[in-house]
């Protein structure tokens, strides 16, 4: 086809350039490892290859030729655009495919192994000591029905030490349910990280930054800084049982079996409370390993990605659970105004669960939109790079500039996080909203 301009001597094609617009005849494999070496290090280049070899395939097709790049139009850039979005599609899939390699990860055998060392989820197996169908949802419930079993035995066994009233067998099966519940729920949650995790530790760069989250999540397993945590908690809920008992006295049955089942449920919860603080250090271990493989185009949907923010949506669903059915119990003992430390749980109790809320959804997820943020960067430079160097050149390839520009803007409006806002509002006005409407009728 024929122009008004003319005739410009060839010159030669960067390397990102033919990665980006490749001539029919180029080799997909080749071009792909064009642009991985200039956008991450050679260790990189094999673990993204598949992917990045369909994008080439894709954008072969969408790239215009010389000869057709004075006539780009409205209609070229529709098609254009289109069939991108069929592109982050097949590149996902590949992502996915890749994901198999992750079956030999170190990080993955460790945190399958945290099942047993954390004793949050061990504690209720080993309740256990048979091989029954459904046996990890009948340890934590079993676990948490304990102080129910033990005051039916002192019933039947020594009588005195029990607790009979109607009220006390009451709060016993609250005390049963709220631990139950909470162990499964937990146990649940850290089944789908065990399942998830050979996804996630495909964005570590090298074997050696694998090696060194499984260390990490093997010394999370430490016997000592889980027995502080759980021991300290047990200590503090009995400790306030007592400074409370001479005003819930009168009104609640209280004895051993009260104590007791108090600090077994505070030991389970503080167990819990760890396994929540190492779900949420993962993700800024994993954000220490510089140059993590994340989708260069749409960081935020990498499937490791996403598997992590849902996780952490998931744990922020439970404590707005957990909180708020703690709260309706402290407020449900009788006359716990006239105690000072009562009074105390009830108002410090919420400010504890929103920083707990806090913690497990947004902290996760500034760092996760870091990563996104850091990645766009990266492929922005090399795409400005390219278009500079075109510019520089004084060529007419209008073709080519208008895909870079058309690409850098792809990536521009790349969202940070894989969560979206009609997902994370409504989550984050569950948690905000009824504890400050509490403090806006709480009368002390």
């Amino acid at each position: 086809m024929s122009t008004d301009r003319p005739a410009q001597p060839r010159r030669r094609i960067p390397a990102i350039l033919r990665h980006l617009v490749p001539k029919p005849s180029s080799s997909a494999e080749s071009l792909a490892e064009d642009i991985l070496s200039r956008s991450y290090p050679p260790h990189h280049t094999t673990a993204v290859a598949d992917a990045q070899d369909t994008h080439v395939l894709i954008e072969s097709e969408l790239a215009p030729s010389d000869e057709l790049s004075t006539q780009l139009g409205e209609t070229s850039e529709t098609t254009v655009v289109a069939d991108a979005q069929d592109t982050h599609v097949l590149i996902e899939s590949e992502l996915e495919s890749s994901m198999l390699r992750g079956e030999t990860s170190e990080a993955a055998a460790a945190i399958l192994e945290s099942l047993t060392g954390l004793w949050v989820f061990s504690i209720p197996t080993r309740t256990l000591h048979w091989r029954v169908t459904g046996a990890w949802w009948l340890g934590p419930v079993l676990s948490g029905a304990l102080p129910l079993v033990l005051n039916g035995l002192l019933t039947l066994i020594y009588g005195r030490v029990a607790l009979h009233t109607a009220a006390a067998w009451g709060w016993l099966t609250i005390f049963a349910i709220t631990q139950a519940g909470a162990l499964l729920a937990g146990r649940v949650l850290w089944g789908r990280l065990v399942r998830d995790m050979p996804s996630i530790v495909t964005m570590l760069p090298d074997k050696l930054a694998d090696r060194k989250l499984a260390r990490w999540i093997r010394s999370c397993c430490s016997v000592p800084r889980q027995a502080v945590a759980a021991v300290a908690l047990s200590v503090l809920g009995a400790f306030i049982l007592w400074l409370a008992s001479p005003d819930v006295g009168p009104h609640l049955e209280l004895g051993p079996v009260s104590y007791i089942s108090v600090a077994w449920t505070c030991f389970m919860g503080g167990l819990l409370l760890y396994a929540f603080a190492v779900a949420i250090l993962i993700t800024v271990e994993i954000s220490n390993c510089r140059l993590l493989i994340l989708d260069p185009w749409d960081p935020a949907s990498t499937p490791g990605l996403r598997t992590l923010s849902r996780g952490y949506i998931y744990c922020l669903c439970l404590v707005i659970v957990l909180a708020a059915g703690l709260e309706i119990v402290a407020t449900r003992v009788p006359d716990y105004r006239a105690s000072f430390v009562l009074s105390a749980f009830v108002v410090g109790f919420p400010i504890f669960a929103v920083l707990c809320g806090l913690l497990v959804s947004v902290v996760p997820h500034m760092i996760i939109a870091h990563l996104t943020y850091v990645s766009k960067i990266r492929t922005r430079d090399l795409i400005d790079e390219e278009i500079g160097s075109i510019k520089a050149s004084m060529a007419t390839d209008h073709g080519r500039l208008v895909t870079l520009v058309w690409l850098r803007n792809q990536v521009y409006s790349a969202p940070d996080l894989p969560i979206r806002a009609p997902w994370l509002v409504p989550l984050m006005a569950a948690l905000l909203g009824p504890f400050l409407a509490f403090l806006l009728t709480l009368k002390l």
